[in-house]
C-alpha cells in the first residue's frame, strides 16, 4: 500500500496549521484570513475507535 499520500496530506495539514505564511500552506491560511499560525499542538490520526467491530478494523491494519 503507497501510504505516501496520506503523509503529505498530515504534512501539508500541519504547515497550513503552524507555517510562516511564507511557506505555500501558510500563505493559503493567510490569504483565507487567518495570517497568524494555529500553534496546532497535535493531530489525531484516526477516529471510530469504540464498537464491537472496532477490534475488528483493528486486526485488519
Amino acid at each position: 500500500m503507497n501510504y505516501q499520500p496520506y503523509i503529505e496530506d498530515a504534512l501539508d495539514l500541519i504547515e497550513f496549521a503552524n507555517g510562516p505564511v511564507t511557506s505555500r500552506w501558510g500563505k493559503l491560511r493567510s490569504d483565507m484570513g487567518h495570517p497568524a499560525p494555529f500553534n496546532m499542538k497535535l493531530l489525531g490520526v484516526g477516529n471510530e475507535q469504540w464498537e464491537p467491530q472496532y477490534i475488528e478494523r483493528y486486526r485488519v491494519f
